[in-house]
């Protein structure tokens, strides 16, 4: 068999792999949405009102916040210590005394863009994390 014959094969079998877990993946999202209407309904028909899956949802959406935003503040607060240590030789005393006035601005914010926009304006750094190559940069 020719190269150019075995090369239009593979891209044959390629073409049509995307094809299949394209279709696979329609598949799958509409049993989800089928799942998940069938399952409001049964709930409503078992006697649970839509309130009450409305309060139920917002008490998990917020457990779950609670769940993931404590672990990547230590995680932050850490790295940050870490850096500290590493780039201008902090020791303990220093990393406290900044994790605090850190933990202190963490904690009065009302939004954390409220504390991105505050870091720009006093140090003039822009914290970007939508952007893949330059998360943190001066403006």
């Amino acid at each position: 068999m020719d190269v150019s014959l075995r090369k239009l094969k593979r891209q044959a079998m390629r073409n049509q792999t995307k094809a299949n877990e394209e279709l696979r993946r329609q598949y799958e999202e509409s049993k989800r949405a089928l799942s998940a209407a069938e399952t409001i309904t049964g709930l409503i028909q078992q006697g649970v009102t839509p309130r009450q899956l409305e309060e139920e949802f917002t008490r998990g959406y917020k457990a779950g916040y609670k769940a993931a935003a404590m672990p990547t503040s230590k995680a932050a607060m850490a790295a940050a210590i870490i850096a500290l240590k590493e780039v201008y030789g902090f020791g303990p005393k220093r990393c406290i005394r900044f994790l605090n006035v850190m933990y202190e601005r963490m904690v009065t914010a009302i939004t954390d863009e409220e504390l991105v926009q505050e870091a720009f304006d006093q140090v003039g750094v822009e914290i970007d994390f939508g952007d893949p190559v330059e998360g943190v940069r001066a403006k």
